[in-house]
């Protein structure tokens, strides 16, 4: 219990890594061996004398560094890194929040004796809401015959084009607890069976069947590791502020994207952080998952026209990350601050301004340090970049117009910082999220102050007033750390605080002038490579025929073949061939008055495109 309750703590605290919070008599008895008894606060000298006689032995309690020491930071997995289907004996779970693309190792692969090939993928490994489209190596929502949940054929070139649309079969497994084995891979008698029923695991079961040799590189170029994905709705979360859904029945909850709930889930989930509901459900905790959920609903106008929620989660997460890790990603797509509330439960502040209802002044404070106007001019970063997960991009990571400060960059030239907003599935929430850090990067007035047992109203808090005429510190700031600080035999003697100046303009939002536009280009549509060519007939005196043709999509492609009848004789088809990197040829020997059809396709050694159109005229003299 001991360890855990310290893994809650430093988690919690990881979470959100400018503020260090807990309560009292949670911590006290807990930490104190762990830290050090030397003062580590410098003191103003009105309160050098009376502080440092009842404070000389103090412990001041930083859960913040506890945290950072302990776990430290990874690198956020990217919403590519689950986007493939690989072969692995011990493959890593991963789950999906939101919406997202994925792929997934092979758990079934095999052979029939009808020369079909097997496969199924493991997408997820929670019961996900929906399965919406399938991709097939680059073609992106390929058309099926019947539902994805009941199985289809894909009717999509260049599948549908040949063989009746029969070439691929695929069936997919929401994961819930009353989904059945696949029927066709059981009847296929490989290893399948009835009782392989898939649990709480979501799936994509595909069928391939072999074609021609000379149909293998246009049907399947990558064989056997041929990629199919799923774009997919996520796992469903508890609402608590529907009163219908209850929070220990999985089956009254929906699907949604709304990070508070995303957040909610995974912390108390078995598969996720694992924090007790004592700590996260007590009344008062409900109360601010509510406005929390409340707030992340709230709509913000886009600058296209339309709304979006203020801010959602999409992204996977995997089972052997750190949990704190995760949680922390999580939270920073949102602004989110952990917040502990007076029952000793725990919820969370999502970022909305809220005018201060505390202040800090001359009754609380009785020593400071580190105080400092405005930014750090070497080091304070005046751009800001940033990625986030984006639909037009292939459901990949993206970059976001950057954030900048064009005065300072002009006088300072740029000195940038990369924060990570991976999880926000639209440039409109990162760059919102852009503009807090880059409120955050040049304040007006950073510092520490020691305060009195008075001081401790603003535990828990997220912004306050201060007011402290003899270092002319007044106005609104956020609490970027909170300590306690304690005396012999745990006795509290105060707290320590650090902050920065906010304004109300950081949670400002004007979609017109500060959205601005992503990184790069959304991708062009898909090309078949297979496709026809189109051709291009000029019929020129002499008896001659100029042909006309665009460049091969793909490079595998090495000669283009010309065949061409006079269709007055109906004499048999003549044909030849250029190099691929040629695109015109000239027919000369044609008999005038004659009528002539020309068509073209390109091909490879082991494949080739659809014939173009007949284009069909007449001879000249």
């Amino acid at each position: 219990m001991l360890k855990r309750t310290v893994a809650v703590i430093a988690a919690s605290i990881a979470l959100w890594p400018s503020q260090a919070v807990a309560m009292p008599q949670f911590i006290a008895g807990l930490l104190l061996p762990l830290v050090t008894s030397s003062p580590i606060f410098f003191l103003g000298p009105a309160a050098i004398s009376a502080v440092s006689i009842g404070l000389g032995y103090a412990a001041v309690i930083g859960v913040g560094l506890l945290a950072q020491t302990a776990l430290g930071r990874q690198p956020a997995p990217k919403p590519e890194d689950v986007q493939t289907n690989f072969r692995q004996a011990t493959p890593v779970r991963v789950a999906l929040y939101g919406q997202g693309l994925l792929g997934g190792p092979w758990v079934f692969g095999g052979v029939d004796s009808d020369g079909y090939f097997h496969r199924i993928v493991a997408i997820a490994s929670r019961q996900i809401y929906a399965i919406d489209e399938i991709w097939i190596d680059d073609i992106e929502n390929v058309s099926l015959s019947a539902s994805i949940l009941s199985g289809g054929y894909v009717t999509s070139s260049p599948y549908g084009s040949t063989g009746g649309g029969q070439w691929i079969f695929t069936e997919g497994r929401l994961g819930t607890s009353v989904d059945v084995a696949y029927s066709i891979l059981v009847n296929a008698g490989i290893g399948w069976t009835a009782f392989h029923l898939g649990y709480g695991i979501a799936s994509i079961y595909t069928r391939f069947t072999g074609p021609d040799v000379d149909q293998i590189q246009k049907l399947f170029p990558n064989g056997i590791n041929t990629l199919v994905r799923a774009r997919c709705r996520g796992c469903l979360v508890w609402d608590p502020n529907d009163g219908g859904q209850d929070q220990d029945d999985a089956s009254t909850w929906t699907y949604s994207d709304n990070a508070a709930r995303v957040i909610l889930d995974y912390a108390r989930h078995p598969d996720g952080f694992r924090i007790p509901d004592s700590l996260l459900l007590t009344p008062l905790a409900i109360a601010g998952w509510q406005q929390a959920t409340t707030d992340c609903g709230d709509a913000i106008t886009l600058k296209a026209g339309g709304i979006e929620s203020r801010y959602r989660i999409w992204g996977s997460y995997a089972y052997n990350e750190r949990p704190a890790d995760v949680l922390r990603r999580f939270m920073q797509a949102c602004n989110a601050r952990l917040k502990p509330v007076p029952d000793g439960g725990y919820t969370i502040e999502v970022g909305k301004w809220r005018a201060p209802e505390i202040t800090i002044d001359e009754t609380h404070i009785v020593g400071w340090s580190d105080l400092s106007r405005g930014r750090d001019i070497l080091q304070t970063a005046n751009t800001i970049y940033s990625q986030y997960t984006s639909i037009g991009h292939g459901w990949q990571g993206t970059d976001a117009q950057p954030w900048v400060d064009t005065a300072d960059v002009s006088d300072r030239g740029e000195i940038s910082a990369s924060v990570d907003f991976i999880n926000a599935p639209s440039h409109g929430q990162c760059r919102r999220l852009m503009k807090i850090e880059a409120h955050r990067a040049d304040p007006d007035f950073v510092g520490t102050f020691v305060l009195n047992k008075a001081g401790v109203i603003c535990f828990g808090e997220r912004f306050i007033n201060m007011s402290y005429d003899a270092l002319g510190v007044s106005g609104t700031y956020e609490v970027l750390e909170f300590k306690w600080l304690f005396g012999e035999h745990g006795i509290l003697r105060g707290c320590q605080i650090t902050v920065q100046s906010i304004s109300s303009a950081a949670y400002d939002w004007d979609a017109a002038t500060e959205e601005g536009e992503p990184g790069g280009t959304e991708n062009p549509p898909a090309v078949d490579p297979w496709a026809a060519p189109e051709l291009t007939l000029t019929m020129q005196a002499g008896s001659e025929a100029d042909l006309d043709w665009g460049a091969p999509v793909s490079g595998a492609f090495s000669v283009t073949r010309i065949q061409y009848q006079n269709t007055t004789t109906m004499d048999p088809v003549v044909e030849s061939t250029v190099a691929s990197s040629t695109l015109t040829a000239t027919i000369t020997g044609l008999t005038a008055g004659d009528d002539y059809q020309f068509r073209i396709r390109h091909e490879a050694s082991l494949s080739q495109t659809e014939w173009s159109d007949w284009e069909s005229d007449t001879a000249l003299a």
